[in-house]
């Protein structure tokens, strides 16, 4: 399963990559648009989310950051991105088939106890869904819109799947 999970965590780099590549892309003019914040505060919140859920999973010290920072700006995030890719892949390797079953404790007004491997498919899918409304922001402001759908992403890696 891990071994899945870190592949998995591979192409949401990718797709987090051409995400913001696509962003950076939206015509300046169009960039005032509130819709460019709102992506922005979308893209915000997607880092925001990894940072935070992987404190509360390790049961680290580390200081969370605001869930969704609607003043969030676009020159932060390759950055932001690029620790929390790193951090990630670094936790990710850490993990066993074993380990990724264990629970884990967070506060959310009541105590709750979650799976590691749970959370780790909840933000995939909450990657994918923010992503989406990224990308149609993008697209609804004339900036250039690239397809992150799985498939390609193994197409272009694989000598096996593709165009045959």
């Amino acid at each position: 399963m891990i071994s899945k999970y870190r592949e998995m965590f591979q192409y949401e780099i990718d797709c987090n990559k051409k995400m913001l590549s696509m962003l950076a892309g939206v015509p300046k003019d169009k960039q005032s648009d509130p819709l460019f914040q709102r992506a922005v505060s979308i893209v915000d919140h997607l880092v925001a989310c990894r940072e935070n859920w992987l404190i509360f999973m390790t049961g680290s010290d580390g200081k969370m950051v605001d869930w969704y920072d609607t003043s969030a700006k676009l020159e932060t995030m390759p950055g932001r991105f690029d620790a929390m890719h790193a951090t990630w892949t670094s936790y990710l390797a850490s993990l066993t088939d074993e380990s990724v079953n264990d629970d884990f404790e967070f506060f959310d007004n009541v105590r709750v106890l979650w799976s590691i491997h749970g959370q780790i498919d909840q933000l995939a899918g909450h990657a994918h869904y923010h992503r989406g409304q990224v990308t149609l922001i993008v697209d609804l402001l004339g900036g250039e819109v690239v397809d992150t759908d799985y498939a390609d992403y193994v197409y272009e890696r694989s000598e096996k799947y593709g165009m045959i």
